[in-house]
């Protein structure tokens, strides 16, 4: 989401380099979820410094290289020492949930290019969370105020704000495997044959 540093970031990415395969450290539901995201042209990296190395911090990130026509998602991993993959933390795991949050909010739409979109809008993710503030009573009231705190001070607008307490609360409480399906069931537009 952090459309300043991914603007920047944008000439930097391998897009040309092979798609890494699904860790085979990750469980048996995060490989599913990185699969799903495979299959839908999205270009998934671990570590790199261009972009890892750029923002204390910086846990992930989602992009659109429109000069390319493909989604990126990014994951700097807590214990990295360089670009080289290590062993995968929890917070690891809820980055990769959160990010392919992100891509299920851009392309719910049935259009992938950060036309973004609160996937909860409508019958929502769960029973009783169709409503914004559904979703930061479900947060905690605290928990919200922090992550909006954190994003406006990077400038985010309401929606950003929106789409980043959906995404924390879906990482948070859905099974990655569960989103991967939601991926392959709402995303079929952009998916590679």
């Amino acid at each position: 989401m952090l459309k300043r540093l991914a603007s920047a970031l944008l000439a930097s990415v391998a897009i040309g380099a092979p798609a890494l395969a699904a860790p085979a450290s990750l469980d048996r539901s995060h490989q599913h979820l990185w699969t799903s995201l495979e299959r839908q042209n999205v270009q998934l990296f671990i570590n790199p410094d261009y972009v890892c190395g750029s923002e204390d911090g910086l846990a992930g990130a989602y992009f659109y290289a429109n000069s390319h026509e493909v989604p990126v998602i990014v994951i700097c991993q807590d214990n990295r020492t360089g670009e080289e993959e290590v062993a995968w933390t929890e917070n690891d795991l809820d980055t990769l949930r959160h990010e392919a949050v992100h891509y299920l909010q851009d392309c719910i739409d049935g259009d992938v290019g950060m036309t973004m979109d609160p996937y909860h809008d409508g019958d929502g993710w769960a029973p009783g969370t169709d409503t914004h503030l559904d979703v930061i009573r479900a947060l905690g009231y605290e928990n919200a105020l922090r992550i909006e705190t954190v994003y406006r001070e990077r400038g985010a607008d309401d929606l950003t704000v929106r789409l980043e307490h959906e995404a924390f609360l879906i990482a948070r409480d859905a099974e990655a495997g569960d989103i991967g399906e939601t991926i392959n069931q709402f995303c079929p537009s952009t998916r590679i044959q």
